[in-house]
């Protein structure tokens, strides 16, 4: 048996899906977990179709509902599916109501699945109100992110022996992007159309925009008169491609340097001292136990969204609103470092909306064993036969598509979009597909796979760039996860986007 977890966001999404995925490899059922960036697990799905002999198991990392198609077909070849939303952390203080519909799954998809796990009661309740019909599929776990920062915490010794920054170093982290912001809002005010959702949250992207150019006048003051110290930016991920114009930006700064390798969490770990912003990191610090500053600036006023952001009132943060409330608290803190900067213990009320106490990864393998692996239906001969019919109308979609995928990334235009549609609109194969999955499946397929929206996104970001593995940090994490290569064998594949975890014993 096969599970695929899929990711959206590597250093935000993959340790988590490593850590679920040492503890699925715990069933003896379960032979090989792949983990990879969603457009790959997906190209490997559709591949699976035509070759695999196997049940699988799909752990998505959302479920946005033009995927129902192409997840109607794998559902007929027998695969399961399953949703974890990495972005589902953040409907705990969203207030638009329309972004957290998005999050949820439509009628007829909610049908389709086995199951949608989430972080809690609030969540849950969130949910019902979506999935109403369906809510006897949702399941509050808690999330396996939650579980590998509490690993995290827990084998700091394996840390501090591996990690490759050995010196002290100042951590910055911000909040969120800013020049792709900025490309963006001058998009929208010159363009119409460049789409409903993100002229909606126009008045949203501007205050973050400003609140992060706020965060950074800041900090650069604060570099310059602080120069016997280290200091390390990690732009926000959604950025990294213009990291060359944050570079330009500390050019006068010969103690900053800029890291986006490795996960966070290990960097916040080592760190001297954290500055961070409100964002999720702030509550990666609370989780740590590390005592932090969080610039806040004027956010409230910018973007009222933040007000009740859940890494806005927590005990290990020190916050501040201006250049000297910064000082003050960079001053008192830097000297404290030396002591670890440790806080006692974790804040009851984001303890509970987190869903800390719970072992989410055990709780999401076991409700996976009980409803799918233990689960063994035959296939009616009709239904046999109807596979091999649509694997006939589908074989030559997917070899044009797998010469596609040979492309690099740069290569793929939009017109490689229009020249696919065009080539199988009228087909009398995808005819049959299209009567099957009673959706566009051509427009699914190639979204689920590729890209074609290339009026808010660059080729760079669409294709994953930003996403790969890193060698180094994918070895630390299978130490800190206890995978060792005695009892498996972990193979890194496609040039980091992906990799597949497979036991050497049945027996395991």
């Amino acid at each position: 048996m096969k599970i695929f977890l899929s990711y959206e966001n590597s250093k935000r999404d993959f340790n988590g899906r490593l850590f679920l995925a040492s503890e699925l490899l715990k069933k003896k059922e379960i032979q090989e977990v792949h983990i990879g960036w969603h457009k790959n697990i997906f190209f490997e799905l559709f591949k699976s179709i035509f070759s695999n002999k196997e049940k699988i198991i799909i752990i998505d990392c959302n479920n946005y509902d033009y995927k129902f198609p192409f997840m109607k077909l794998l559902s007929f070849f027998g695969c399961e599916y399953y949703v974890i939303d990495e972005e589902e952390i953040g409907i705990s203080y969203m207030k638009n109501e329309g972004i957290i519909k998005l999050r949820f799954l439509s009628e007829q998809f909610g049908k389709l699945i086995q199951g949608k796990f989430v972080l809690g009661d609030k969540n849950y309740e969130v949910a019902k109100r979506h999935m109403n019909s369906n809510i006897s599929k949702i399941y509050k776990t808690g999330h396996p992110r939650i579980d590998f920062i509490k690993n995290v915490l827990d084998n700091k010794k394996i840390l501090d022996k591996n990690f490759f920054i050995k010196d002290d170093y100042v951590l910055v982290c911000l909040p969120e992007n800013i020049f792709r912001s900025f490309l963006l809002l001058l998009k929208i005010k010159k363009n119409s159309e460049v789409g409903s959702l993100a002229i909606r949250n126009y008045e949203f992207r501007k205050g973050r925009y400003k609140y992060v150019r706020e965060f950074l006048i800041n900090l650069k003051k604060m570099v310059k008169q602080n120069s016997k110290y280290k200091f390390i930016l990690r732009v926000h991920p959604t950025d990294k491609e213009y990291e060359k114009k944050y570079e330009s930006f500390f050019k006068d700064c010969d103690n900053m340097i800029f890291n986006t390798e490795s996960n966070v969490l290990y960097f916040i770990s080592q760190s001297k001292l954290l500055i961070c912003g409100l964002d999720f990191v702030a509550v990666e610090s609370h989780l740590l136990k590390k005592e932090s500053i969080s610039f806040l600036g004027n956010v409230f006023d910018y973007a009222k969204e933040y007000k009740g952001h859940f890494g806005s009132d927590l005990s290990n943060l020190n916050y501040c609103k201006d250049f000297d409330e910064f000082k003050k608290n960079f001053d008192v803190l830097i000297k404290k470092s030396d002591n670890q900067n440790i806080i006692n213990k974790i804040d009851n009320k984001i303890s509970t909306l987190l869903s800390y106490d719970m072992n989410a990864s055990r709780n999401i393998s076991n409700i996976i064993y009980e409803k799918s692996i233990k689960k063994n239906l035959k296939i009616s001969l009709i239904k046999r036969l109807l596979q091999f019919v649509l694997r006939y109308c589908l074989k030559d979609i997917f070899s044009y598509l797998t010469e596609l995928k040979k492309k690099k990334y740069y290569e793929i235009k939009q017109e490689d979009y229009k020249k696919f549609l065009d080539k199988f609109r009228f087909s009398p194969k995808k005819m049959f597909v299209y009567i099957f999955t009673k959706r566009n499946f051509l427009a699914c397929l190639y979204k689920c796979l590729f890209y074609s929206n290339f009026s808010d996104h660059s080729a760079y970001r669409m294709s994953g760039q930003q996403q790969k593995i890193e060698k180094d940090d994918f070895e630390l994490s299978l130490k800190l996860n206890h995978l060792n290569n005695k009892d498996f064998e972990a193979k890194y594949l496609k040039d980091g986007f992906y990799f597949k975890i497979k036991k050497k014993f049945n027996d395991i």
